[in-house]
Parts: C-alpha cells; structure tokens; sequence
C-alpha cells in the first residue's frame, strides 16, 4: 500500500523550515533502502526529493562526519536508481498511466526528471499532448524544464494559446514579478511577440482578469525580445481598470472611505490645528501667522516647518517608507520595476498635494506668487548669502495656462540640477559651459558638497536581524506575555516597561540570547536592558528612514558610524539626493526606473497630455511639479549650509 501523501518527504529548499522534520523521516528510508526493491512512481519520487538534501548539502546537526559519509554512500545508489527508473522503464505505452497515479506533491519532480532524462525517453508529441492535458498538470511545472520547452515547442506553444489567461499571468510573473520562482520560467521560440499581445488583448477583456495584472499591463514598457505591448492595447488596459475599479468599489457601504482636508484660516491665531474626523484628517493654518510673516525666506521655511516636507534631518519625508507597508502590502505581487507605493505614501502625498494648492491659492489671493519665491532663492538669496552668481531659472508667467506652466518649467529642472553640479566640481557656474552641455541630468548622479553625506546600511545578516528583532511589527519579541498586549516594536516595548527575560517562550529567549551577544541589551537580575542606546538609534534611523543624513548627526554619533563604516556595516554616498529621494523624484517624473511611475516630464513635454489646457489635471500636475521643485530647493540649500556649518567647525 502506498504511504499517505502529506507523510511523504519533500524538499522546498535549503532553507526550508520543515528540513529538520523530513531529514528525520529521511534517515529511516535511507538506511531501509534496497536497491533490488521495486518501488513504485511516488517512492522514486521520495528517494529523489531526499537526494535533494543531499545535494544541497543539507543534513542533521546531530550527525557526525562519519555518518554523513555512510548515508551519503547510500543516497548514491538511490540517486541511480532512481534514473534508472526513469531511464528504463518509462515509454510512450505506459507514461501516461504512470504519471496519473504521481502524488500531487510530485508532480513537478516528475518533470524535471523526465526533463534530465529526455535523451534516452522516446516520448510522442501525442503523449505529451495528454501528459499536458491531464487532470492537475501545471503547464509551469513543464516550464521550468528548459529541455522539455525545446523539444515540445509547438506543443506547449498550442496549450498556451489556448490558454490565455493562464499564459498572461505567467508572462507578467516571469518578465515583470520579482520572485525568484518565475526565473525559471521558459517560453516556446514559436510563441511570437504577436501571439503574446494577442493573448493579452484576449485577458484584458475577460471576465475573470485580476486588477493587478491589468495595472501592469497597461505600465509595461515593451522589449522586443520578451513583450511588446502597443499603445491601443494599453489604453484599453487602462479603460479596463477604470472599469474594474468601479465595480470593485460600486458597493459603497463595504469599501473604505477616507478624506484629507486642508484650510488656511485668516483668523485662527495657532499656527497649525490638526483633528480627525471619523476617517477624515483635517489640518488648518492660521492665514493671519502667514499673513505676517510674509517675508519670502519665511514663506519658504513654511514648507519645512508648517508643512513638514522634510525630516529634522532635511531627509524628504514624503517618500514610500517599506516599514509602513501593511502585511497585505508586504504579501502582494513584488513588480519589478516598480515603486509599490504603499497607502501610508499615498497619504502624506494627498497632504502634501493639497496643501500645496491651498498655500499657492492662498498665497496668489495676496499677491504673492510662489513662482516669484523661487526666482528670489536662485538668484538673490544664493548669492546674497553663500555669493553663488549665475543661477539662472526662468519661471512660468502669471498669464499662463496649467499646461503651459508645466511644459515650461519641466525643463528648468535640469537646468537647476546642471547648475548645482558645476557648482560642486568647479566652485563656480559657467553660463557659457552650461549652455553647450547636452548632458541629461539624472538624479542619482547629482553630487553633494559635502564627503559622507548619506550613510546606508549594506544587506548583511546581522544588520537584518537586529533591526526585525528590534523594530519590526511582525517579530514576536513586540508581544508583552505578561500583559497580552503588543507594542509597534520590541525596542518600543522595552522603552514603555520593565520586561522579565524568564516571561519569554525559549525560542524568543534564543532572540533575546542573539542581540544580548551583540552587546545591545544586557539581562540585569533577569531584567531586559537597553545597553548600547547609541548603536540601537543608529539602527533604527537605517531601519525607519533607509539612510542617514551623516553631517546632521552629532559628533558622538558620527564616531559610531565611522567605525561602522570601516568594519563593513554601513557604507556613505556623497550626492545631493539620498536614494529613497531619488525614487521619489523619478516616480514623479519619469518612467526611467519604474513602470508604474507618473512620468509627467515625458508626458507633458512631449504633449501627450494637452487636452484642455486649463483643465484640472494639468492643475493638479503643476501642484506637483512646484512641490518636486521646492524639495529640490531646500535639498540644495541644506547641502551649501552643511558646507558653511563645517567651515565654522574647523576655524
């Protein structure tokens, strides 16, 4: 009788939770192995997921050298015998019948080692037609066997068209999902670019297509050797969503509101008064406050200050922080390419948005133009303050419509970025060099005026597991066993209470065991202490924000982070934009890095968005274009008074 299915082994991966368990239950087939037996399909397919652990050398700490050695002689004979198998006795008369009786589990096993065997099984085009068509066969199970895919090509190419929907999703997770599963993915040569936009056209217009998929279709940037997807077809991609999107979110009692307010109150005295409405945030500022403190470098602090665009650090605070991403956000689709704005981003952006609009309405009521501010810091406030001649900017009139201040002043974005640039290599910005520079201006490689300027964690284990035991919400340290309640994080909870280490389960004492031995708590007469508090703030900042700002650091701090440095934990980087802010820049403005980006620059520039000028969209765009700019400015104006902050250190 065959053994029950879910008692089986199966390898996952080296890594696999469940490898202790099954290399248990492994040690006892090995040793009861007999190369003379007769095993049938589904024991050939254990013996050969055992290999696996083999191969990948991967056994019990409890064995010893010797034992390793004896077991590994015998996995040796199983490995033949199992080829042997499949070598000899499959045939074109009995394939079928065999692989109907495969446990599910096995199935994909099955394939790869018909694939590892394809010289010496002469198996039919027309058997492997029914091996496709049987009940329970995943057509990625054959996909992943590079060899299967070569020689049943048109086999495969005829189930897959006949298959859209199942096709459109593999194509999407193999060229645009980043899992490491679908690498292995491989598609028939027959099955042409056409055949793919085809089959695509075919599952946007289906009944059971998935949102997510036609969001990424509708953003996928063609290449000719993998998708190339037209214009029609995403437009009627995109026709598609607003359509799904309607019927997803018709049942309005179900679906989840929520609302930004803003407000700019002339006789409200408090600068700023925040409330929350059930789900709506309501933010007002006081009219008078701006009214009086008119000036133009105060009109721009209001940015940092009222409105918080930026950190205490200078750091852009509005960019997508993974830390707040929901455990639905973490689990969805990983797109290539993509920014995967989360919802917490998605909220401090409609803030920002909003009230971008309401200072710049506001501020024109009272005839001040925001584009007159911006004019003023390039060029008087930089020359009168750090004598930076030849900034030049142009900006937008006042008798303009929307569109045309957009077009108008996309451009000024590399005309500022080149500036600055020249500044920080020459001390100096030549109008005349500028001028014959046809050099595009990429976020990333704008520099910084300062060495070290941002400091950046490398991907090492240790870093990685201090900062999830310490800060993450999905640890289990965060939960109190005494009290039953759960903190943001374990960090938090320690800072609230005085935390027991005997009130913590052995495996979370083994956690706790961890960061004792990297010097960052101590158990103080079974107390839970915070020891290193310095290092534990340098993590977190790494943890919550993804870089540092290395210069807006004290000095005590500055010191850990060198010694940090040199022992390979962190890394610095000396360019005007940290890395979070340079996504966030080219999320807005171009497709260059992510597919599912605004890309207003190309859009606007190259008049793909005209339509009514005036319109509301183009009102909303340049809202953003103005919010993009003033980050820039208060980007640039941090870096030149890091500079002069430095000169006054050394004297």
């Amino acid at each position: 009788m065959d053994r029950i299915e879910m008692d089986r082994i199966k390898y996952y991966s080296p890594n696999d939770l469940a490898g202790g368990y099954n290399l248990e239950k492994a040690e006892q087939v090995i040793l009861n192995f007999d190369s003379n037996k007769d095993y049938n399909i589904n024991d050939i397919l254990e013996l050969f997921n055992i290999c696996k652990y083999f191969d990948n050398k991967v056994y019990l700490k409890k064995w010893d050298e010797d034992y390793i050695k004896k077991l590994k002689s015998i996995v040796k004979q199983m490995k033949s015998k199992v080829y042997k198998y499949f070598n000899i006795k499959l045939n074109d008369n009995n394939i079928v019948l065999i692989y109907k009786e495969i446990n599910a589990r096995y199935k994909s096993d099955f394939f790869e080692l018909f694939s590892d065997c394809l010289s010496s099984i002469n198996i039919s085009d027309g058997k492997m037609t029914e091996l496709i068509q049987c009940e329970k066969t995943q057509i990625s199970d054959i996909l992943k066997n590079k060899p299967l895919v070569i020689k049943y090509d048109y086999i495969i190419r005829e189930y897959l068209i006949n298959h859209a929907n199942e096709t459109v999703k593999l194509l999407i997770n193999k060229y645009y999902v980043d899992e490491e599963k679908y690498d292995k993915l491989n598609f028939p040569s027959s099955l042409s670019l056409m055949d793919k936009e085809n089959m695509i056209l075919k599952y946007i217009e289906s009944e059971h297509a998935n949102l997510v998929y036609i969001k990424i279709i509708a953003k996928i940037q063609s290449n000719a050797s993998t998708i190339v997807v037209s214009d029609k077809t995403k437009l009627k991609a995109k026709k598609a969503i607003k359509k799904l999107e309607e019927e997803l979110f018709k049942n309005t009692d179900t679906a989840i509101k929520f609302g930004i307010r803003v407000a700019i109150d002339n006789e409200q005295e408090k600068a700023i008064i925040a409330s929350l409405e059930g789900t709506d945030a309501n933010y007002s500022y006081s009219g008078k406050w701006i009214k009086e403190n008119s000036d133009y470098p105060t009109l721009l602090n209001n940015f940092i200050y009222l409105f918080n665009y930026v950190d205490s650090c200078f750091r852009i605070d509005l960019v997508n922080k993974k830390y707040c991403s929901s455990l639905f956000e973490i689990i969805n689709l990983k797109v290539l390419r993509s920014y995967n704005p989360n919802q917490d981003f998605k909220s401090r952006a409609m803030l920002a948005n909003t009230q971008m609009s309401a200072y710049y309405n506001y501020l024109e009521k009272n005839n001040i133009r925001l584009e007159d501010i911006v004019e003023w810091f390039f060029k008087n406030y930089l020359k009168k303050e750090f004598h930076i001649d030849n900034y030049i900017i142009s900006m937008p009139s006042a008798n303009s419509n929307y569109f045309e201040k957009c077009k108008s002043l996309l451009p000024e974005f590399d005309l500022i970025l080149k500036e600055f640039r020249y500044y920080c290599e020459d001390g100096t910005i030549d109008q005349d060099l500028i001028n014959i520079s046809s050099t595009q201006m990429f976020f990333k490689d704008i520099p910084s005026l300062n060495n070290k300027k941002y400091i950046y964690a490398n991907k090492i284990d240790d870093t990685l597991l201090i900062q999830y035991y310490l800060f993450s919400n999905q640890c289990l340290l965060n939960y109190n066993p005494v009290t039953k309640k759960s903190y943001n994080c374990f960090y938090e909870l320690l800072k609230s209470i005085e935390m027991k280490y005997s009130d913590y389960e052995i495996y979370e004492q083994e956690m706790i065991d961890w960061l004792v031995k990297r010097e960052l708590l101590l158990i103080d007469n079974d107390y839970i202490k915070i020891r290193n508090e310095s290092l534990i703030h340098i993590y977190a900042d790494l943890y919550f924000n993804e870089v540092i700002s290395y210069w807006r650091y004290p000095k005590h701090l500055r010191n850990i982070i060198d010694s940090l440095i040199e022992s390979g934990i962190l890394y610095s980087e000396s360019t005007l934009f940290s890395k979070p802010e340079q996504d966030y820049f080219n999320y807005y403005l171009n497709m260059s890095e992510f597919i599912d980006g605004f890309d207003i620059r190309n859009s606007n520039l190259h008049g793909s968005q005209a339509g009514d000028r005036n319109s509301r969209i183009h009102q909303n765009r340049y809202m953003i274009i103005l919010e993009l700019l003033i980050l820039i400015i208060i980007k640039i104006n941090d870096d030149i008074c890091i500079k002069d902050e430095k000169k006054d250190d050394n004297k």
